[in-house]
């Protein structure tokens, strides 16, 4: 029985080689493949966070320097959404390019982002004025 296995291996063991040898770069290509678009999807993912981090900021910029203008907060201020976006193109150009972001794509984006960090300043104002009046008020009691 072992001079029998050893005959079909000799047979085979060539076609075997070709084979293993014809199946590593198949699968060392494949490989690569994957692990190029894992660390592309990876990058895409921070690139999306940096350009929302930057919607955010920017959006927090330009509603307190409309808050303290004595603008009111009510709405969509024209001008304001529109200086958003050249802001949020010019600070962070990479995350609009690579990402393929257009205008109205930004737009619906700082329209979605807009009513958040509205609530967040007038709750943030509120707070200070209170804190303000409270000390106002201490100091009269003194």
């Amino acid at each position: 029985m072992e001079a029998f296995l050893n005959d079909v291996w000799e047979a085979v063991r060539p076609g075997f080689l070709l084979f293993i040898a014809g199946l590593v770069p198949v699968l060392a290509t494949w490989l690569t493949a994957k692990i190029v678009e894992a660390l592309k999807v990876q990058k895409d993912g921070e690139l999306a966070q940096s350009l929302y981090r930057t919607i955010d900021n920017t959006l927090r910029a330009l509603v307190t320097t409309l808050a303290a203008r004595g603008g009111k907060l009510d709405g969509l201020p024209a001008g304001l959404i529109n200086d958003a976006i050249e802001i949020v193109k010019r600070d962070n150009p990479k995350a609009v390019s690579t990402l393929g972001q257009t205008d109205d794509q930004l737009r619906t984006k700082i329209i979605a982002k807009l009513p958040g960090v509205q609530n967040d300043v007038v709750t943030t104002n509120s707070s200070i004025a209170g804190t303000e009046g409270a000390a106002k008020v201490e100091r009269v009691a003194q």
